[in-house]
């Protein structure tokens, strides 16, 4: 204990030069300024500790910090322009980082937030510079002003649909930034300046989709094998990856319902939503989520061809059902009357049940 001033069970400074440094259990909070200016790279374990006070680790050369499940709050500037810090996995505890907490750590790559944190205030991660993915937990209520400005490499957010507040410009982080959105249509509680690009912005995304977005695919016959998903299912929800290709090996037989989205209704001219196999849909990406080029012209022609989708599906004589926000369902006749029965009967807005509507259907086939 030597190496450790304490007070009180809280740590008023670390005095010690090792890089490897385990903080005594006895100890339940870091006091401010405790490993402030610390000069040596080093690896932290917090083990029990309940409280990080402001400027606890201030311009320090933290390298990894271990943070045991007794921690409750990170307290404003704490880990302010720390140089080293990579990586971060919160515990469950973990119920609030305050502002600044994590403030021009330009190191800063990744961050893990469990579930059991509910505020993230503002400027808490503002400047970090190297962070590239982020998913927001389910049991988080508020984010703040300036969360994430300046987050230049951010590539993607999944945001929860229970994340009840998003302060003004809490995402002014970079143009190219692809946000996935659990809801549907953005609640009214968010700002609307939250700082994000809209065009890149996509709803009704559940984690387990955004996680399967986001996950490389490296076989060099992934479009054959998306063609061969969607002539082994009967729903299309909208495509573009080498879309001429894809149109032209696809078995329009095999197609009962097709899902129509605007391109600009999607976020991005051809943005495509991926749609989950459970649901009887295909599994289809942006191209840029999949390092593939955005064909435009493919949805050029599916816009100017709407009505022919190029010969392949005679959707002229096809039943189509508006659902909104530049949304069309079109289905053979057959499925007419039942499709509507089971809406009118649905006590959810179209756009909202479309989906199930169209399994149970194909359910019964």
């Amino acid at each position: 204990m030597s190496d450790f001033v304490v007070e009180n069970e809280t740590l008023i400074k670390y005095i010690g030069k090792e890089d490897k440094i385990v903080v005594p259990n006895t100890i339940k909070q870091i006091g401010k300024n405790a490993f402030s200016h610390y000069p040596i790279v080093a690896d932290v374990e917090l083990s029990d500790i309940n409280i990080i006070e402001e400027n606890a680790f201030y311009c320090s050369s933290i390298k990894q910090i271990l943070f045991g499940d007794n921690l409750q709050s990170i307290d404003p500037w704490a880990f302010r322009c720390n140089k080293n810090l990579i990586s971060l996995s919160f515990p469950k505890s973990l119920s609030l980082i305050d502002h600044h907490a994590f403030y021009q750590c330009k190191s800063l790559k990744n961050i893990s937030l469990s579930e059991g944190l509910k505020t993230i205030r503002d400027f808490a991660f503002a400047y970090c510079p190297a962070l590239e993915n982020l998913i927001l937990p389910k049991s988080l209520s508020g984010i703040g002003r300036y969360a994430f400005v300046g987050c230049e490499s951010l590539k993607y957010v999944f945001i929860s649909s229970t994340v009840y507040m998003i302060d003004e410009n809490a995402f002014p982080c970079s143009k190219d930034t692809i946000f996935y959105c659990e809801s549907r249509i953005k609640p009214s509680t968010w700002s609307e300046k939250i700082g994000w690009n809209k065009n890149n912005v996509h709803w009704g995304i559940t984690k387990v989709e955004f996680e399967k977005i986001i996950t490389p695919i490296k076989e060099e016959n992934y479009v054959d094998a998306l063609i061969e998903k969607i002539n082994k299912t009967k729903f299309i929800y909208n495509f573009n990856i080498d879309g001429d290709y894809m149109l032209n090996h696809i078995d329009p037989n095999s197609v009962q319902f097709y899902m129509y989205a605007d391109a600009g209704a999607m976020g991005e001219a051809g943005a495509i939503k991926y749609y989950c196999i459970e649901h009887n849909s295909i599994v289809l990406y942006s191209g840029n989520s999949m390092n593939y080029e955005i064909s435009y012209s493919a949805i050029q022609k599916l816009r100017d061809d709407l009505y022919d989708m190029k010969g392949l599906f005679p959707t002229r004589e096809w039943y189509c059902f508006e659902l909104g926000y530049g949304n069309y369902l079109y289905m053979k006749p057959c499925y007419k009357d039942k499709f509507i029965k089971y809406y009118e009967e649905a006590e959810e807005h179209i756009y909202l049940c479309y989906d199930k509507i169209v399994k149970s259907i194909l359910q019964e086939l």
